[in-house]
């Protein structure tokens, strides 16, 4: 018995090799064997290597992809890249012109704008953008935006939602990538050197990005240390910021306790932290009360002075006239006009719409025939079934 153990022993010493042989990884099945269920058996080292490659080649692959937005790039590319200005495409023997023109239903203000910045010294001016476009697939969203922000100016942005104010602020902002044209922060250009642009740049963005479980005070600092200020630096900045935002009875308090008006107090107080040379600002007084706002105008006025240039984006031209120095505003992506609040109102707000309505629709001409008669040179603009006139008059 002893003797056929000692057999069975060395039979099987000579089909399993001894670990430190990496050169056998397959056993046999043979009688005195391994079972059959065990038919391979790999080099471990071998093994974690090829996984320890595989792991960390996926990982950089999304890391990189994600840091230069390579899905789109490839995305866009798949879906083929349009012209930049004119495409003519016959179809079915009839040609189809899209048309992509710089200037096409432009304002002259706009187009002498465009001219102006071609020729600016973009190293002494605080914003320079110039003809920027965005386009994500086949949507142009932004179709060429052309405008400049001097030291301690505001410009207004006006528009309705889906003109393209945000895309431009994301472009700014390096959040989303300039498709064509370029933007230059204090000489630094947002395409090709965002890491010197940003940092002369506070932002704040139209929804609150905090942290509601920390404090004001914490998210001040941790904005303060994200932003390079000296650590001996740090308390001094915050407490102004605290001061000059109004929220000293709630800095030490969590976030998700803040009311609307004092979150945009603090997602402001977070751009101003270091006080940056430039200030973009979408939207900022959304969605808090009047007296909120009025402070918050307080703000942006009090930097300007200390040179500070402002960008902000509005739906409010109320807004816009009591901070712009300069605005435009924004339509289907393109500007319709562009200059200073009274340069735009002289010469768009002449006249007036007159909105009638009656109660019989028999009474409509003589109700035209009195307004032509009180209003000489009144349009009708509108005639509606529905007991409705409205006139344009100059």
């Amino acid at each position: 018995m002893a003797s056929a153990r000692s057999s069975s022993r060395n039979s099987l010493s000579d089909v399993v090799p001894s670990p430190s042989c990496a050169t056998i990884t397959k056993l046999k099945n043979e009688e005195d064997g391994v079972k059959a269920e065990v038919l391979y058996v790999g080099d471990a080292t071998v093994e974690a290597l090829a996984e320890c490659f595989t792991v960390g080649f996926l990982y950089w692959f999304f890391v990189f992809s994600n840091e230069y937005k390579l899905r789109g790039k490839f995305i866009t590319y798949c879906k083929g890249l349009r012209r930049n200005n004119r495409v003519a495409v016959a179809k079915y023997g009839n040609w189809k012109l899209e048309c992509d023109g710089d200037i096409t239903g432009e304002d002259s203000d706009v187009i002498a704008e465009k001219s102006n910045v071609k020729t600016m010294n973009v190293q002494t001016t605080a914003v320079v953008v110039d003809d920027i476009k965005k386009r994500y697939g086949d949507f142009n969203a932004v179709k060429g935006v052309t405008f400049h922000v001097k030291t301690g100016q505001c410009f207004g942005l006006l528009g309705v939602n889906g003109a393209g104010k945000t895309s431009t602020f994301q472009m700014l902002t390096g959040e989303n990538e300039i498709t064509e044209g370029d933007a230059f922060v204090n000489g630094w250009s947002v395409k090709t050197d965002w890491k010197k642009a940003g940092a002369n740049i506070g932002y704040c963005p139209q929804f609150d990005a905090v942290l509601k479980e920390m404090t004001g005070e914490e998210t001040l600092y941790m904005f303060a240390r994200i932003r390079g200020i000296p650590r001996k630096d740090i308390p001094e900045k915050v407490n102004a910021v605290i001061h000059t935002i109004g929220i000293g009875l709630y800095a030490k308090r969590q976030i998700k306790g803040y009311s609307g008006g004092n979150k945009r107090r603090l997602s402001l107080g977070i751009a101003l932290i270091g006080l940056p040379p430039v200030l973009l600002l979408d939207e900022p007084t959304t969605g808090v009360d009047p007296k909120a706002r009025r402070i918050i105008w307080n703000i942006f006025t009090k930097v300007q002075s200390l040179g500070t240039a402002l960008v902000l984006t509005s739906h409010s031209m109320d807004e816009c006239e009591a901070l712009c120095t300069e605005l435009a505003i924004m339509v289907y992506g393109r500007f319709k006009c562009y200059g200073s609040c009274q340069h735009i109102k002289s010469r768009y707000g002449a006249g007036f719409t007159l909105l009638v309505r009656m109660r019989r629709c028999e009474d409509a001409e003589g109700v035209k025939s009195a307004i032509q008669r009180t209003f000489p040179g009144a349009v009708l603009k509108v005639k509606l079934i529905t007991r409705i006139i409205s006139y344009v008059g100059s």
